[in-house]
Parts: structure tokens; sequence; C-alpha cells
């Protein structure tokens, strides 16, 4: 044999080389691919704990995030222009208002002395109607004698000091939007000087608020009262004297002739 038989030991290797990774029965012997449907009934078979996690909650809504909402600027010298005094304590409660994309926030002075915080901060129209409510109240309350009556006068007059308490500062902070608002089209200065002018506080408008209310409750509690007064002194009279004073006045004599 020889080299002869070196070569044809070779070829016959390199023959036998090429039939097993090539050769027909190659393919047969590798698995089947799993069909598409079992591979999803595989996956939905699975345990929950293998399944994914579910989404993280939703972040809390921001003002910048709510419909119509604005967050405060970066430079708010022109809104403290036109709130004037406290200017610390509004801004921190509207921020705060932005970080928590609430709408309410509560302020005492708003809550306790609400129609005359409002004329003071001249926001004049709630003022007035909170005035209407403090007389219409008081009026209901000069008789005690009618509980009813006064029951419901007292609750017309607590109930509207939690609203005022809860949105006061979103009513003041609209209030101060339009302001600021309004001045847009003025240079720095005369923006300034105008936000001073028309926002701000107002002592004499307080002054007003509370002489009118005060006013107004005595004229409106003074029928009742007169009443009252009437009834009591009634109770002290002797029985005779009560009797007579509850007849009715004799008709007057004709004139004589």
């Amino acid at each position: 044999f020889g080299a002869d038989r070196d070569t044809a030991l070779s070829a016959l290797a390199d023959s036998l080389a090429a039939t097993v990774a090539g050769g027909p029965g190659a393919n047969d012997a590798s698995p089947p691919a799993e069909p598409e449907p079992v591979a999803a009934a595989a996956a939905a078979a699975q345990p929950s704990f293998m399944a994914a996690s579910p989404p993280a909650p939703p972040s809390p809504p921001t003002a910048a995030s709510l419909p119509g909402k604005r967050p405060l600027p970066a430079d708010t010298s022109l809104i403290e222009a036109a709130i004037g005094t406290n200017q610390a304590y509004y801004l921190a409660h509207w921020r705060r208002m932005d970080a928590t994309g609430k709408s309410y926030n509560w302020n005492w002075a708003a809550c306790i002395l609400n129609v005359f915080w409002f004329a003071f901060r001249k926001m004049r129209g709630p003022a007035i109607l909170l005035g209407i409510v403090w007389v219409v109240s008081g009026a209901m309350m000069a008789d005690p004698a009618n509980r009813t009556l006064f029951k419901a006068g007292a609750l017309l007059l607590v109930l509207p000091s939690f609203v005022t308490g809860g949105f006061g500062n979103l009513w003041y902070r609209r209030r101060i939007e339009r302001l600021v608002a309004g001045a847009a089209t003025m240079d720095r200065a005369r923006a300034i000087a105008h936000l001073r002018a028309r926002g701000g506080t107002s002592p004499l408008g307080l002054v007003v608020a509370i002489v009118a209310v005060l006013l107004l409750s005595v004229l409106a509690t003074l029928p009742a009262a007169l009443e009252q007064a009437r009834r009591q002194q009634r109770i002290e009279l002797p029985a005779g004297q009560r009797a007579a004073a509850d007849a009715p006045a004799p008709p007057n004599a004709p004139a004589a002739d």
C-alpha cells in the first residue's frame, strides 16, 4: 500500500466527517421547534410569583399636571407686591398646594374672621355676601325662645366658616393672579406700583365691614328684641294688670253734638 494507503485513509476520514456534519440525517436529529400556541399556553401556566411585577402606582398630581393650574413662577416679586403684608405665609401655603396638587389649604383667619378677613384683603364680593349671611343669621338667632329658628341661624353662621377656612387661600391666590395678569403689559416699575395700589390690605375696608355688620345686625335683631322685652314686661305685671294690658282697647265714644 505505502503512500496510497495514507491518501485513501485521509480521503475516507474527510468523507465521514462531511457526512456526520451535513448529511441528510443531521436535520432529523435536531428537536422540533415548539409551536407558538404551545409556548403561549406554557407561559400562561406559569405560577403567579413568576409573572411580571405590577406597575408602580402613579405619582400624586402636582399643580403643573392639573388642568387650569399653574405653579408659582421662580420670580415672585410681582406676586409679593400684590400680596403686601404677610407675603411669606401665602407663598409657603401656595407652594404647598402646588406640591400636593390640592385646591384647599386651611387658613384660620379666613375661618374665624371670614367676612372681615375678606374685607381686609380687598375681596369685596365675598365680604358683602358673608356680611349678609352674618346679618341674616343674627336676626334668626335674636329670639332664643324659638329653638328651631335659633339652631338654623347658628348653622347658617358656622357652616360658611369651614368653607372660607378651607378655600380662602385658593380664592385669594386667584385674586392675586388676576391682578398680576392685568399688569402683564406694564413695565416692571409701573407694574409693581400698580399691584401695590390695587392689592395689599385695606384697614379702612376692615373698619367699614365691622361697622356695617354691627349696625345692620342691630337693626335686624331690633324687632325681635322689642318683642322679647314686651313679653318679659307682661310676665312681670300682676295678674289683673296683665289681663287689662292684653284686653283690646275699647272703641272711642262718639263725640257730643
